[in-house]
């Protein structure tokens, strides 16, 4: 080391503080985004297989004899309000803080 020279010195000094920002800001921001590719396309499956079951439970109900054609808006509406305290129950649980993050 006592026979480096001064312009190797910064030269090496500059090198580590490169690595050091990189390591602390670039990668982990990689890695986030690949966190949030994960969760759009998890959201988008979610998204798609909720409609799909929406969709089906709606042929499922119409295909029920409903007496008279007077209740034929009783499926949209059931599955309508199904829907809707399926989208309740996910802002709910977005919105809640997790136990390990809870403070004492």
């Amino acid at each position: 080391m006592a026979d480096q020279s001064p312009k190797q010195t910064v030269d090496e000094l500059r090198d580590m503080v490169v690595n050091y920002a990189k390591q602390e800001t670039v990668d982990p921001l990689k890695r986030l985004g690949m966190w949030a590719g994960f969760g759009i396309a998890g959201a988008m499956c979610l998204a798609i297989g909720a409609f799909l079951v929406g969709l089906g439970l709606l042929r499922l109900l119409q295909s029920m004899d409903w007496s008279d054609g007077n209740w034929s808006w009783a499926p949209y509406l059931i599955v309508f309000a199904l829907v809707v305290a399926l989208i309740a129950a996910c802002v709910v649980a977005m919105t809640r803080t997790p136990e390990w993050l809870q403070e004492d």
